[in-house]
């Protein structure tokens, strides 16, 4: 008898675990279930291969079950950069990201996703990418650019100082 593969997504409940009999091992109206056979995961539920075993109570039969191998994939995930504004001089913001609910497994947290965001290199006036990776463990993270925009520092009037004590005619 041998084990079925099975393949899940992380977060996804588990798949029944199955087994095929091939034609002819049976005997008269037996069915399936006269091998009384006991099908196991090994224990995880994070990304990974987990051995999938068995064994049989059987009276009638003397059952070997093959093993399988259940297989536990990456979750898909999007999330989206934040838009971000400064201005030029001031200190750069911190970037972030915005996640939808409902996306992450049971009690995982943003940092589940394994996000590293970056800005595009420059500090004067204009527009840089913010683009991000991940190095997650159960989920496969695609991280949706953003911009980061430094706008023209416009001086305030307290900023500006004149002193107007020390003109001096020259003559010209």
């Amino acid at each position: 008898v041998k084990a079925d593969d099975k393949t899940s997504v992380y977060g996804e409940e588990l798949k029944e675990l199955t087994y095929t009999v091939d034609d002819g091992i049976l005997v008269g109206n037996d069915d399936k279930d006269a091998l009384e056979i006991t099908l196991v995961k090994e224990d995880g539920l994070t990304v990974g291969n987990y051995a999938i075993t068995g064994t049989s109570n059987s009276a009638n039969y003397d059952v070997t079950v093959e093993s399988a191998n259940y297989e536990i994939t990456k979750k898909a995930v999007t999330v989206k950069a934040d838009n971000k504004t400064s201005v030029y001089g001031d200190a750069l913001v911190e970037l972030t990201y915005t996640v939808d609910d409902g996306i992450l497994v049971g009690n995982d947290d943003k940092t589940a996703l394994g996000i590293t965001l970056v800005k595009e290199d420059g500090l004067t006036v204009g527009n840089y990418a913010i683009t991000g990776t991940s190095n997650s463990a159960n989920y496969d993270v695609t991280v949706e650019p953003a911009n980061y925009e430094i706008t023209r520092r416009t001086p305030a009037l307290s900023d500006l100082v004149y002193d107007l004590t020390s003109k001096q005619y020259t003559g010209e």
